[in-house]
């Protein structure tokens, strides 16, 4: 495989974790009080990791599959990227159990793998 195609795929997984982190400071005042209500940010943090990861995504695919099997790849390893680093960062900081972080927030992060599996068969079938 391309090495400089594995250093995107790992620097964009990467990105797919600490734009939506970073973002996520804007709704928080400095004692960790949310400043808007629970639901409204999980739904803000959807959205903004969802639009972060399909830009990604079209940045990967947008002159076709960069490895074979891309799809599969590119998503599990996107989605070991958010899950280590959440478990790395965010379980410290907010001391989530590990079985409320999954119910939370970690499944939601099978999304990734859903979208880079569907934009890599949407890629195959351009070239087709």
């Amino acid at each position: 495989m391309k090495k400089k195609a594995w250093i995107r795929i790992l620097l964009f997984g990467l990105m797919t974790w600490l734009v939506p982190f970073l973002i996520s400071f804007m709704f928080y005042k400095p004692g960790g009080e949310l400043v808007v209500s629970l639901g409204l940010f999980k739904t803000i943090m959807i959205l903004v990791g969802a639009a972060t990861g399909l830009y990604l995504l079209y940045q990967i695919y947008k002159n076709g599959p960069p490895i074979p099997r891309a799809g599969v790849i590119v998503g599990a390893v996107w989605f070991g990227i958010n899950v280590v680093l959440d478990l790395a960062v965010l379980l410290p900081l907010t001391h989530m159990s590990l079985a409320a972080y999954w119910s939370d927030i970690g499944l939601r992060y099978l999304l990734i793998p859903m979208m880079s599996i569907t934009l890599d068969k949407l890629a195959v079938a351009q070239m087709r």
